[in-house]
């Protein structure tokens, strides 16, 4: 057990120094986002709705429900809906975050589909660990099959949720581009600082994402692991 979770452990501490993470990596992020200039150029555009609703129809995607929830600052695609959900969003990532989410919604079905079972899957196999550490009913050789089998299960869930993220973020940023420049609400030069913001936080947050779900399936495994033994 001590061994694995070592292995893991000198695996992720190997992974960040790879991957070149650093704290200021996220604070580069903070600080696009929070601009003054680029948030006082994208007050200029509609309401977030509004924006949900042309890029859908860009996408030539528009029988999608769009719903905005100002109690939460978290935006989804909520597949089995077929639904944006629109959180409260104060900075000028806007656009690109509601692109991102119009993105997800052109994507494949099945593919999205099987995120969200696997990912629920996930979740419900973690708590089955913890009720069968809590009744102390589990062997040392069936504690092994199901370390194995929660493994592969994560391996799976990142595989596909990576895929859909990373397809989404980089399609948000073109996506975002053209709504931008087919609106004209905002000139060449302000377009341009818009678009290189985006570009910037892509640069930075498609490492940082998919690095954070690395992170969060090593915790778990470490976790189930602890729990089964």
């Amino acid at each position: 057990m001590i061994t694995t979770i070592l292995v893991l452990i000198v695996g992720t501490a190997l992974l960040t120094i790879c991957l070149n993470i650093k704290l200021k990596d996220i604070k580069k992020l903070k600080q696009i986002s929070e601009d003054k200039e680029l948030n006082q150029i994208v007050e200029k555009f509609p309401e977030d709705k509004q924006i949900c609703k042309e890029i859908l129809k860009q996408l030539k995607n528009e029988d999608v429900a769009i719903e905005e929830d100002n109690d939460s600052k978290t935006s989804l695609y909520l597949v089995m809906q077929n639904k944006i959900l629109i959180g409260k969003i104060n900075s000028f990532a806007r656009i690109q975050t509601i692109a991102h989410e119009c993105a997800h919604s052109v994507q494949n079905k099945v593919v999205l589909k099987s995120n969200y079972i696997i990912s629920n899957i996930n979740n419900i196999f973690f708590i089955v660990l913890i009720i069968l550490r809590l009744l102390n009913i589990v062997n040392l050789k069936v504690g092994y099959i199901l370390i194995i089998a929660f493994i592969v299960m994560q391996v799976i869930n990142y595989i596909i949720r990576s895929y859909l993220e990373t397809e989404a973020m980089f399609k948000a940023e073109y996506v975002a581009k053209e709504y931008i420049e087919k609106s004209k609400i905002t000139n060449e030069t302000e377009n341009k600082k818009i678009t290189n913001g985006y570009r910037e936080i892509n640069k930075i947050g498609v490492k940082l994402y998919n690095y954070t779900l690395i992170l969060k399936s090593v915790v778990k495994i470490i976790i189930a692991i602890i729990l089964v033994h």
